[in-house]
């Protein structure tokens, strides 16, 4: 109906075309958040940080279709990891300051990246003895949601 029927004509645009932003702009973005939430970055974590977070999280396909919506997801991924690394009694009463293992960046924790992380998981399914209807079906599906994210 929402072809060529007059009254049932679509009205909205069928495609929305948004600016692209390159990681250093995403990874300003992400701080001007955590800033206007009250949080603020240690003297050795910066934009340069927050930009190494954002390109070893995400791939540059996703990066690039997700775009300024990841600035929102880094600097809430941020403070959930400051959240969780620090103990509720410390957390209460501990000034709002986003430190390099909020990042994710430290040694101990390495990058985390959900590329390595999709590595690993390939990796465990295919040393998985038998289940083979299951493999081929996890690997169907992730050709298939390749697809989709890439438009």
């Amino acid at each position: 109906l929402q072809g060529g029927v007059g009254p049932f004509r679509r009205r909205e645009p069928s495609r929305l075309a948004l600016p692209s932003y390159a990681p250093a702009e995403i990874a300003s973005m992400a701080a001007v958040q955590l800033l206007e939430a009250g949080y603020s970055l240690a003297p050795n974590v910066g934009r340069r940080s927050l930009e190494a977070a954002l390109l070893s999280t995400w791939p540059r396909d996703v990066i690039a279709l997700r775009n300024a919506h990841l600035a929102r997801e880094l600097a809430q991924r941020a403070i959930s990891s400051r959240n969780a690394r620090l103990p509720l009694g410390r957390l209460q009463g501990s000034p709002l300051l986003l430190t390099e293992p909020d990042l994710r960046l430290d040694a101990a924790h390495g990058l985390a990246s959900l590329a390595e992380q999709r590595r690993a998981v390939r990796a465990e399914l295919q040393g998985l003895t038998g289940m083979a209807p299951l493999k081929a079906f996890l690997t169907q599906l992730e050709a298939k949601v390749e697809y989709v994210a890439r438009g």
